[in-house]
């Protein structure tokens, strides 16, 4: 038994341990299925109509119309499920860029230390203290 637990990788270990957390399963189906929703959008596997019907702006929720209209008669749900593509992109493109950096600072800081660890450190914090700052500045 004890050289079981020995012989089992740390991948296998954390595959376990996630799959027995019952809301980060549910939440990797949901980003499966996202993922799978952008993938069958961006290559015209399944089209959706995105133009605009005459008449029928701000409809009320049905089999027809699964969100309702906007203003300008388009479909809300079919507006939401295109948009899921450009989401994911850009959280993408936002974390290839993000943990490149993260890893070069981090390694930066980790060999020198000191005064660099301590530049760095206030550099995240000023550049992380600038949204809710800026969004606060917007709120007065």
């Amino acid at each position: 038994m004890r050289n079981e637990n020995r012989s089992k990788s740390l991948t296998k270990k954390a595959i376990e341990k996630l799959v027995k957390d019952k809301m980060a399963v549910v939440s990797f189906i949901i980003i499966c299925i996202y993922v799978l929703i952008a993938l069958l959008i961006q290559y015209n596997i399944w089209v959706l109509p995105i133009g605009e019907t005459v008449g029928e702006s701000y409809e009320k929720p049905s089999f027809q119309h699964i969100l309702g209209t906007d203003i300008f008669g388009r479909d809300v749900f079919v507006r939401v499920i295109y948009g899921i593509r450009i989401s994911m992109s850009i959280g993408l493109i936002t974390t290839a860029i993000a943990v490149p950096i993260g890893i070069l600072l981090g390694a930066i800081a980790g060999y020198f230390g000191g005064k660099f660890d301590d530049l760095i450190v206030w550099l995240y914090s000023t550049f992380a203290s600038l949204a809710p700052l800026l969004f606060l500045l917007a709120l007065a």
